[in-house]
């Protein structure tokens, strides 16, 4: 009886002694995998195009309708910006910084301008950046519209923007997210509505990608 009960303790340590050998390996693998998923995306933000199109100033409309349109040359800089700033406010995302990643483009002769970048770009450009400021993925789009509207009988005010997103990985070249985002909002400037459109790029992406 008693070589049954010592048979039946041992068999019952062996198995307690599995069980906390397993959750070990599962704690240590779970682990493991929350330490990857810490690890910030390397990304670059490259500056927005414009359309073929892009007149600063215009009327549109007539009569109680009419209205004056403006718009900003620098537009696609500013965009690039915000959504730069947005993306490294936390530990997802290590943004190379704007100003360094432009004066790049332009050492490397890769871009004729900052604002005709996305339109410009060499079939191998993202395989050198790559190698050579260490992303891992950038971002790049297209204003489709930005601009403040006035109206000239009222006199209120409003703000358009309208932007295509891509989200690009450098080693092969995909887009691995796309979408296009729109958002008025009235009683207000071109930088706030940029700003509040960022934010939800961002939050959408993350949401995507993350």
């Amino acid at each position: 009886m008693r070589e049954i009960q010592s048979t039946y303790t041992k068999s019952g340590l062996l198995r307690c002694a599995c069980v906390v050998v397993l959750c070990a390996v599962l704690c240590g693998c779970g682990h493991a995998v929350r330490e990857a998923s810490t690890h910030p995306v390397h990304l670059a933000v490259l500056d927005f195009s414009l359309p073929d199109k892009w007149i600063e100033k215009e009327r549109a409309g007539w009569w109680f309708g009419s209205r004056d349109i403006y718009r900003n040359k620098n537009a696609g800089e500013m965009v690039a910006e915000y959504l730069a700033a947005a993306l490294g406010g936390g530990s997802e995302f290590l943004v190379y910084p704007m100003e360094k990643f432009r004066e790049y483009l332009v050492q490397q002769g890769k871009v004729q301008s900052a604002a005709e970048s996305f339109k410009t770009l060499p079939k191998n450009f993202l395989h050198e950046v790559g190698a050579d400021l260490g992303v891992e993925k950038v971002i790049t789009g297209e204003i489709l519209d930005l601009h403040t509207s006035h109206h000239r009988i009222f006199h209120w005010w409003s703000s358009v923007m309208k932007v295509r997103v891509a989200f690009i990985d450098v080693e092969t070249g995909e887009v691995e997210w796309q979408e296009k985002f729109k958002k008025r909002k009235m009683l207000s400037s071109q930088l706030r509505t940029i700003k509040s459109l960022t934010k939800k790029i961002m939050n959408t992406l993350m949401r995507d990608t993350i």
